[in-house]
Parts: structure tokens; C-alpha cells; sequence
């Protein structure tokens, strides 16, 4: 996979996140009336499930995965990339500046940059095959 194939993905992965496409949207009378702006509407509509067959999941799978060996790894990549937002922690900074934020040094903080990457890029040409 190219490297921005490999951006692009992580990028998608990472709007995902925030999108919460993790956990399923409540289906009780209060959330239907908050979601459609005060018109209730009954019948099989229902309300959308998540999604859960796509490459951000199994970006989140192989990430849940690795959390159990390294979660500081994991960590690192969800706020190298957008997908988790920390105070002081601006993922537009050079590297050098953001291993500073988390007290690392710039060669641990590519190294697990680079461990969680070949996980990630591991486990989605797995499943592919």
C-alpha cells in the first residue's frame, strides 16, 4: 500500500472516530424526537445501525488488538492522526515538538509511530487476503 493510500485510510479512519460509528444511535422516544427535530415518525424506519463491516473498523480491530501488547503505541497513533484530542497536543506539529508534549523523545515517539503503522498496515492485508 502506498503512503497515501495508507493517509488516506487513516485520515477516513480518523473522521470515523468522531463520527462515533462505534456505538449504535439510542432508539428510545427522546432520542428519536432529538434526532429528527421534534417529528416523531413511527413505522419500520427505525434508527440506523452501526457500521461495522469496513476498513476504519478494522483499523479500530487491529488497534484494539495491539492495545493489550503496547497501549502508549496506540495512544500515540490515535493523536498522531486525529482520532483522539488531547490539551497541549497539536498533531499539525513538527514531531520534535509533540514528543516533547508527551515527555518521550522523538525516537521513541517514531518508533512507536512506525510499530503501530506496520500492525495496522499487517492486519488490513490479512484480511484483504
Amino acid at each position: 500500500m502506498r503512503e497515501s493510500e495508507f493517509s488516506d485510510i487513516v485520515e477516513a479512519w480518523a473522521r470515523w472516530c468522531h463520527q462515533g460509528k462505534l456505538m449504535p444511535v439510542g432508539s428510545s422516544i427522546m432520542s428519536r424526537f432529538i434526532e429528527n427535530k421534534g417529528h416523531i415518525t413511527f413505522g419500520s424506519g427505525g434508527t440506523s445501525a452501526p457500521i461495522i463491516d469496513c476498513i476504519e473498523s478494522d483499523i479500530e480491530l487491529a488497534l484494539m488488538a495491539l492495545n493489550d501488547r503496547d497501549p502508549d503505541a496506540v495512544l500515540l497513533f490515535r493523536l498522531e492522526h486525529g482520532a483522539l484530542r488531547m490539551n497541549k497536543f497539536d498533531p499539525t506539529k513538527p514531531q520534535l515538538e509533540k514528543a516533547a508534549c508527551l515527555g518521550i523523545s522523538v525516537r521513541t515517539y517514531r518508533r512507536r509511530l512506525a510499530k503501530c503503522k506496520e500492525h495496522v498496515l499487517t492486519q488490513l492485508t490479512q484480511r484483504k487476503s
